[in-house]
Formats: structure tokens, sequence, C-alpha cells
């Protein structure tokens, strides 16, 4: 075993979940198949901490974060338990998405990496799939890929240039069989990063620098279902009976009649949307909650020492829409629609200037670009951007707004438009008060504006 760390630091974290880990009743997930007791999934806050990666509600994704800053490893595993469909593995393997990856990673990835250790598994005596991301459905229809947004930890890791892997056991097999793949698993990679540690390191440092240079970074994406590998999957056979429960049919699979599929793998994925990466990202003191984060994952910044006028990039949110319930304690945004606006700002002494070119770069493009899937701003850091603190009063706004209309034709004719365009309007003598305060000078001028400025070059 020593060879195997001449070259190599491991860092290891036993338990990540520790709230979680000591409700052990061994009752609340009702298909596992052991140990006698077991934890749970939500921690001291109820939270999903496979989930906290980048939001850090949790003090132990903030430590993580700290963690992971101090280390910057090339290699991070994320030891889980999994079910979501039967078949004959005792693992399968999520891997961090390789053409999120990118910048040349993914292919070493896909040609050197996962051939080497889907071989040694192999030779290990556990044969190890894709990850399967079937739910309520059979993986003889083919597996998707999972699309690991920097949420998960696999895709916080691709926000650093880290190969990272989440090995599965399969929570139907017997314990000491899940013990022993993911035991074989870490030193399978163990192995290859030994043997590799130069080619690991080159590849991202190459990609560190490509992403240093680029001017701009895709910040959502799509898997293409037009491309897909394919592969020999080892499952059980199946037929939906009637439910002895509801009387509807029901899944059941038979693990006596294995059975072999050629499915398709679909896990190639593309950008859909690309952001423009300013020379640095002014942010007001007032989002502490931000800058905590910003500390955590070691993020470089210079604090403003007098009040100071910037001139820059910022961004008018204009639409974005919210679930009907809470996913891991907040209603998030998604389909955010922005304008850009350039403008003069007065910042504060104290508020901070966030320069790009730094190793932090995608992680910044990334949580603080709006239209993120798991930016700051879809995860609630700036909602009260969203509505208004001021108003008026209707019985003393109507005098002046009848001066404004009467000083200002083209005022008078903006809202003579929109009286015609919306009828409504018409007989809603409080709307067309709030029509003419929003075109005043009294509305609020930062009112969905999102706060973060970019410097641009």
């Amino acid at each position: 075993m020593t060879k195997l760390l001449d070259h190599t630091v491991m860092v290891i974290v036993p338990v990540y979940n520790i709230g979680g880990a000591l409700q052990r009743n061994g009752t609340v997930r009702a298909s596992q198949n052991g140990p006698e007791l077991y934890g749970f999934r939500g921690n001291g806050q109820y939270l999903d901490l496979n989930r906290d990666f980048i939001k850090c509600d949790s003090k132990n994704a903030l430590s993580i974060s700290a963690l992971i800053t101090k280390w910057d490893p090339d290699i991070l595993i994320d030891n889980h338990v999994s079910d979501g469909a039967d078949y004959s593995y005792i693992m399968t393997m999520l891997v961090g998405q390789p053409d999120k990856l990118g910048h040349g990673q993914e292919e070493y990835l896909r040609k050197t990496m996962l051939p080497d250790l889907y071989g040694r598994m192999e030779r290990r005596g556990f044969t190890v799939p894709p990850y399967v991301n079937v739910w309520r459905t059979t993986p003889d229809k083919g597996l998707p890929g999972f699309m690991d947004t920097p949420r998960y930890s696999s895709g916080y890791g691709a926000l650093f240039q880290t190969f990272s892997f989440v090995p599965e056991s399969h929570m139907l097999k017997p314990y000491d069989q899940r013990v022993k793949a993911t035991y074989a698993f870490m030193l399978s990679m163990l192995e290859f990063q030994e043997n590799n540690y130069k080619n690991i390191r080159e590849k991202r440092l190459d990609a560190r620098r490509d992403i240093q240079e680029a001017g701009r970074l895709p910040i959502a994406w799509e898997f293409d279902r037009s491309k897909a590998d394919t592969f020999n999957f080892k499952g059980f056979d199946y037929e939906y009976i009637k439910s002895e429960v509801s009387g509807l049919p029901r899944l059941k699979y038979y693990r006596d009649r294995p059975v072999i599929w050629k499915v398709p793998f679909w896990d190639h994925a593309r950008p859909t949307l690309y952001v423009d990466i300013p020379e640095a990202y002014v942010i007001p003191q007032a989002y502490w909650r931000v800058i905590e984060r910003l500390d955590a994952n070691g993020v470089e910044y210079r604090i403003l020492r007098q009040d100071t006028t910037i001139h820059g990039l910022m961004y008018r949110i204009v639409s974005t829409d919210n679930p009907g319930q809470p996913y891991e304690g907040h209603f998030g945004h998604t389909n955010t629609l922005v304008e850009k606006i350039e403008v003069s700002k007065d910042f504060l002494r104290g508020d901070i200037i966030v320069p790009t070119r730094q190793r932090a770069r995608r992680y910044l493009v990334e949580t603080l670009e709006p239209q993120g899937n798991d930016s700051f701003f879809s995860w609630n850091f700036f909602d009260a951007i969203l509505d208004r603190k001021e108003g008026f009063s209707d019985y003393v706004f109507e005098d002046v707004a009848a001066k404004m209309l009467k000083d200002d034709p083209e005022l008078r004719a903006v809202l003579d438009k929109a009286i015609e365009k919306d009828p409504k309007l018409k007989e809603n003598g409080l709307g067309q008060l709030y029509f003419v305060y929003l075109h005043s000078k009294y509305a609020e001028p930062w009112t969905h504006i999102y706060p973060v400025m970019k410097i641009m070059k």
C-alpha cells in the first residue's frame, strides 16, 4: 500500500452528514438491505447535503468547500448508496459529466480514465456500468445521463477542474458486498492516480489555462438525444402484474431470470446558454451570505476603501419561474430571463471587487450569473430585489400625477397607448396612477435590478 501513496495525498471525510448519521433507527429507507442500523438522508436541519454543495445552507457544506479549497484535489470520490431499478450489478458509477467538465478533460476522462477504472473493477470481480438514472421505468429503455449541476458534488468539482466520481452501491444488494465494491473502487482509483498523476495534473492545468483565456463560458446545458453510446446491460427480466395493494399494474423484477439488454446511454451534453466573462464582478457588502461562500471557496477579492462610482453592466430580471413547493428549503428560480443595462452605480466603502482571472473563475461565473442553473440568484440569495419597498398614497399622488401628465405629453401618450392595449386599465383609476408612478422619478430605481455589477473589458 505504501507504493500507492508515493505521489498521492488522501484526504478522507469518514462521515459528511453527521446529524443524519446519528439518527440510526434502521427503518427510514424502506427498501435498503442492511446494515442493521443506518442513518437518515436529512441532516440536523432536514437538508439533503448531497444537494448543498453550492448553496451551503449547512455548516457541513461550508466546511467541505473550505476543505476542497485547501487541498484542490485532482480527484473527488463521493461514496453513495442508491436504488431506482433492480439489476445484477452491485455498483454503478455516476461520473462528473464529461462534456460539462470540458476543456480537454472530457476526452481524457472518456478515453483513458474510465476504461482503465472499469477494467480494474472487472478484474476485482465487480462489473460496473454507468449510473442507472431511471425512475418509474426500466433500464432496457436506455439510460439517460445525469445532469450534475453544481449543487451535487460531481458538478461542484467540475467548477475547479476536479475529476469527480459518485460510485453508487446498490441498496438491494447485501451490505458486505456493497462495502467490498466500494473499497475495490477506491483502491482502483488510487492505483490509477498513482500511475497517472502527472497526466492528471497536466490535464487539469491545461483546462485551467483554457478557462482563464476563455472570453465566455456556458452556464446551462442539455443532453443531446441524437448521440448515444451503447453497451450490454445485465438486468433482470420483469413484467407488470396486478398490485395486491391497489389492484393496478405494478412493476415486478425476477432476480432468477437474468437478461442482457443492449441499451443506449445518452451522456453527451451540449451548452444551451453562454455568458461573456467580465474582468471583475462588484458585489455589495450587504450580501454577506454570498461573500461568506466566496470565502469558503478561496475566492480572491479586494475591498473598496472609499465610496466609488463604477460604470459597468448589470441585469434587469425580466421574468423568472418558481415552483409550487419548496425544494431543499428554497423556492428556487428557473427559466430566468434578463435584460442587460449599462449603468453607473455608487458603491460603498466595504463593497468588494472580484477579479475573474483566478482559480475560481468558473465557480464565479456559474454562481454570479443569475441565469445559471445553480446560481446564487437561482437559490434565492437575492429575492428581496424582486419586490418594491415604497409606494404612494393615491389621494396625494393624484395631483402629482395630473401635473406630470399635463407637463409631459409623451408620458400622456404612453399612458393612452397602454389603456388602448389593455381596456381594463381604462376602468382602473388606481392602475393608471400606478402606471404613472412607475414612469416617474419617484419609482424605485433598483427594483428587479440584479445587484452584482460586471466590469467588462
